[in-house]
């Protein structure tokens, strides 16, 4: 499959049994690592969280209003609480030197002790081939990074496994 600049090629959900302040933070420090540079391999770097002042602080009675359809389908009314993510993570091997890969993530409090996350990642140059399954493992990685003791994955486009 090859899709144009700026498209998702993979695009995953997950439900994790715990707090949303607890998924956003398993984001900030062992993913993107905001202390250090790079993240867990050194190839990641944390470009924005809306509210921003989640940024440096935690997850506090800031969040945005998301759209309910953004998470329960279409049909969906009303508005929930949610953080949005955004990242970099540049590629291994040639193309780490002349592309990033772009990282969106929201995350939803569902519940006191459950988190929706959802992520997509946008390779942004043309001709990006998403059958190599590498978004889809990126995606995989970050999730095993965040530590969390189970979640539920579905997959909400795309993503080949090669």
């Amino acid at each position: 499959m090859i899709t144009m600049a700026g498209q998702p090629c993979c695009a995953l959900q997950w439900t994790i049994p715990i707090a949303a302040s607890v998924t956003l933070n398993a984001l900030k420090t062992r993913v993107f690592n905001a202390s250090s540079s790079g993240g867990y391999d050194g190839r990641f770097s944390l470009v924005s969280i809306s509210p921003p002042d989640l940024l440096e602080g935690s997850f506090s009675s800031s969040f945005y209003s998301c759209s309910a359809a953004a998470l329960l389908g279409p049909s969906a009314a009303g508005t929930l609480p949610c953080v949005l993510v955004q990242g970099e993570h540049r590629p291994a091997g040639s193309r780490m030197v002349k592309y990033t890969d772009k990282l969106n993530f929201a995350i939803f409090s569902s519940s006191k002790n459950e988190t929706t996350l959802k992520a997509f990642i946008i390779s942004p140059f043309i001709l990006s081939t998403c059958d190599g399954g590498s978004n889809y493992q990126t995606l995989q990685n970050i999730i095993l990074q965040l530590g969390v003791p189970s979640y539920t994955q579905s997959t909400l486009y795309g993503c080949p496994q090669k």
